[in-house]
């Protein structure tokens, strides 16, 4: 999502970290100024947000925009400034560990999937879209492989922390818990280009 208006990014980066938080707690001034360094150095609306679900699904502790300020300028430096070229190999995302690992559980039908993902000449933030969208089907396809009881108990806590947010945000909210929760619980490797 992006916006020229700094009026419209201010707006959305109080309103995700109110729902983040699960609390209303508007933004400080010092978030403010926090906030506006991120807009005029042209950090995406979206590298925001993901940073300030990671922290608050991690921390439910109160945080200013200062504290998560040197982790959204290093996702922008790795995924949203363009800088994949300037990476060392060692940083590089290795397509070729998550074919193995696709290849390893029999999920052949993601492989192709990836595949178009990795030959795709769309901008580095718009591959890094499509792969944690891959990653989230993975995710949910480890999840169905659970026992009965362990997944229905996933999907009782999960539909519990979406009935706190409004609905056309559950969405996206779901696809980030269950991506966490495979990579914390399931050994799902990152789907990022981090």
């Amino acid at each position: 999502m992006l916006t020229d208006s700094p009026f419209e990014f201010f707006k959305e980066i109080e309103r995700h970290f109110i729902r983040a938080r699960g609390t209303p707690l508007l933004l400080s001034p010092d978030d403010y100024r926090v906030a506006k360094g991120w807009f005029e150095a042209g950090i995406p609306l979206e590298i925001v947000i993901e940073v300030l679900y990671e922290f608050f699904t991690e921390n439910k502790k109160f945080a200013p925009l200062r504290v998560l300020d040197k982790k959204v300028k290093k996702k922008y430096a790795i995924i949203g400034g363009g800088r994949d070229a300037c990476r060392s190999k060692e940083q590089r995302f290795n397509f070729k560990d998550l074919e193995d690992y696709l290849r390893k559980k029999g999920f052949y039908d993601f492989i192709d999937e990836l595949h178009i993902i990795r030959t795709d000449r769309a901008d580095i933030y718009d591959k890094e879209k499509k792969l944690f969208s891959l990653g989230v089907k993975v995710a949910k396809r480890l999840i169905s492989t659970l026992p009965e009881g362990e997944r229905t108990q996933f999907f009782r806590k999960l539909k519990t922390q979406l009935a706190k947010l409004p609905l056309a945000e559950r969405r996206e909210m779901e696809a980030l818990l269950i991506y966490k929760y495979a990579r914390t619980n399931l050994g799902l490797p990152s789907f990022t280009l981090r």
